[in-house]
């Protein structure tokens, strides 16, 4: 996950957009490349993917990105490198992963996958009362 800090300079970002604080707080943690690793299917929990990108197993448009907080953008390509698609386990968790995101793009043949637009709030599937973290980090 992240710590207070890193929370406290994504809400200060978000706060500064012409959007609601909230929206752009979860819109940005969504795009961290550890979640979308996570949610293009590369790994079955949160904890596999950031530990994945740490170890890159990971490519972001074809270059080495070991940092779990690398903000993805429209159109950038997250692979798994050629040496890690031989791994069972990652295979396994890409070809059985099931969940269909409008702002996301899989290849399965090439083990990729790509965001295709910042999601929008009701396309982010996470149960959380954004505004009131946005209250909380207000004070």
């Amino acid at each position: 996950g992240i710590g207070s800090k890193q929370l406290r300079r994504y809400y200060e970002k978000a706060a500064r957009v012409r959007k609601q604080t909230n929206v752009a707080l979860v819109q940005t943690l969504e795009t961290r490349l550890d979640n979308m690793t996570y949610r293009m299917g590369f790994a079955g929990t949160l904890r596999a993917s950031r530990q994945m990108v740490v170890h890159c197993h990971l490519t972001v448009n074809g270059k080495k990105v070991n940092k779990p907080g690398y903000q993805l953008s429209p159109g950038d390509v997250v692979q798994l490198r050629e040496k890690s698609q031989k791994v069972e386990r990652y295979k396994d968790w890409y070809n059985f992963f099931e969940q269909k995101l409008g702002y996301i793009q899989r290849d399965a043949k090439n083990y990729s996958g790509t965001l295709v637009q910042i999601p929008e709030r009701e396309e982010i599937p996470i149960e959380v009362e954004d505004h009131l973290v946005v209250e909380f980090m207000a004070r």
